[in-house]
């Protein structure tokens, strides 16, 4: 969604590696274990701890990564077509 490869990788790296850490699984009630790093995760674990399982954390790893696929095509038409 961002031009610059420097401001995705300036958002991209906090966002995946410290936001999870700091904010813990429990954080936001609940809703922290539905973060990308912490879905995938899940998804490689063999014994699971939380409301995801290996094949529903491998849902919410897709899902991100269809809205960011999504965002990034909204971006694209929006602006340069």
């Amino acid at each position: 969604m961002l031009r610059s490869p420097v401001g995705t990788l300036g958002l991209l790296v906090p966002v995946v590696c410290l936001l999870s850490p700091v904010l813990g699984p429990d954080a936001l009630g609940g809703a922290g274990q539905f973060l990308p790093d912490r879905a995938g995760q899940q998804m490689m674990s063999t014994d699971p701890e939380g409301a995801l399982g290996p094949w529903s954390g491998l849902g919410v790893a897709a899902l991100w990564a269809v809205a960011a696929a999504a965002a990034g095509w909204w971006a694209l038409r929006r602006r340069d077509a």
